[in-house]
């Protein structure tokens, strides 16, 4: 994607990269879409990269677009669906996304006591203490 400036139509939740800090974008101001990817924005504001989720993504007159990816009619679950679902969660200051990334080493999916399942990753983040990390 090319970088491509945009103007908010509204004020828009965001969080700064890396810190994870949240702030407020007010509307009408010019922000640089840097990466449209797996859902998510990041934009270049006042000289700082912000997240924008995409439930906000009208905000800055987006739309999100979802790689598809088939999930069982009977409600199933394993560990292929989670890699393609991993696959969709990029770092927002590179497009790249977390699988490609290295930063997966195990996934497991598991049934509990309740027949629900559960996902356990074992996983890094680019960097310790990393604020993005924890949202």
């Amino acid at each position: 994607m090319e970088r491509e400036v945009v103007v908010t139509n509204r004020e828009c939740e965001a969080r700064l990269v890396p810190s994870g800090t949240e702030i407020m974008i007010p509307k009408n101001s010019f922000v640089t879409i840097t990466q449209a990817l797996g859902g998510t924005f990041t934009v270049a504001v006042n000289g700082n990269l912000a997240r924008i989720d995409g439930k906000d993504a009208d905000a800055i007159g987006k739309i999100v677009e979802f790689e598809e990816f088939e999930i069982p009619a009977d409600g199933s679950i394993n560990e292929s669906h989670v890699w393609a679902a991993l696959r969709q969660c990029y770092d927002p200051e590179i497009p790249v996304n977390i699988v490609e990334l290295g930063l997966i080493y195990g996934c497991e999916v598991k049934t509990n006591a309740d027949e629900k399942h559960e996902v356990h990753l074992k996983m890094t983040l680019t960097a310790p203490a990393c604020g993005m990390g924890l949202q």
